[in-house]
């Protein structure tokens, strides 16, 4: 079934050259990632005096043991079954309003928290065909899954078992250039599809909507950058 695929947590490694003598979020910095000429277009989504340590907070997702309480899917292409080559969540299920909400983890390294909400938030108004549009509370999990983390970062896995074993209440373009170690973050997966015949994963992140494309951006899929094809998570409510 294809959408078990999508809504997925999934964690992606921040990375910057430190071979390039400019500042990470220099403008001469951004003209030299558009000299690459690579698949995507780098522009200016912070202020150039942000501290890195404020992006690096960001990226909150702590690399654990996984879980043995939650099951590894494998999806077997059933006989006559095709895949299309595009595909975009929020136009698949138009019910479901929270697949394109895009949240705002603020100065917190929750992304762990605020992207497993999501994803669960989208699984429950799929599965319910558009009848339940509950908003999972990224807050509730930051704040009372002490085994999971908080605003220092936390652990994906541990997001969904905690789901999965006690609840949570409801609230209410990119191509890697460099290979220096950032910090892991957690995004929601919500497409694909091909441009200039480069195919990329769409993705939502949890930094509001003035950060890359109204909240989302894409990156090239299936040569796993940063690590984005590594570890996928993702689960179904009991409805």
């Amino acid at each position: 079934m294809i959408a078990f695929g999508l809504l997925a947590l999934v964690a992606v490694s921040g990375v910057i050259s430190a071979s390039v003598p400019f500042h990470f979020l220099s403008d001469e910095y951004i003209d030299h990632i558009n000299s690459l000429q690579t698949t995507w277009k780098a522009g200016r989504n912070f202020p150039k005096d942000m501290p890195l340590s404020n992006i690096k907070r960001r990226m909150g997702v702590i690399r654990g043991e996984k879980s043995k309480n939650l099951k590894t899917v494998r999806h077997v292409r059933v006989e006559g079954e095709t895949i299309p080559d595009t595909f975009d969540a929020r136009e698949n299920w138009p019910d479901c309003k929270s697949i394109g909400l895009i949240r705002d983890q603020s100065d917190c390294g929750s992304c762990w928290a605020v992207a497993a909400a999501a994803a669960m938030s989208d699984r429950i108004c799929i599965l319910s065909k558009g009848k339940d549009q509950s908003l999972v509370s990224d807050e509730d999990l930051n704040s009372c899954c002490k085994s999971c983390g908080d605003c220092d970062g936390g652990i994906p896995y541990a997001a969904w078992e905690y789901w999965q074993q006690t609840g949570i209440v409801t609230g209410g373009v990119y191509q890697q250039t460099s290979y220096d170690f950032l910090g892991v973050h957690a995004i929601k997966l919500i497409g694909w599809g091909e441009e200039n015949n480069v195919p990329y994963w769409l993705v939502a992140n949890s930094w509001n909507e003035d950060w890359g494309d109204k909240g989302t951006f894409k990156i090239r899929r299936g040569t796993n950058e940063c690590g984005i094809e590594e570890e996928p998570i993702a689960g179904l409510p009991l409805l």
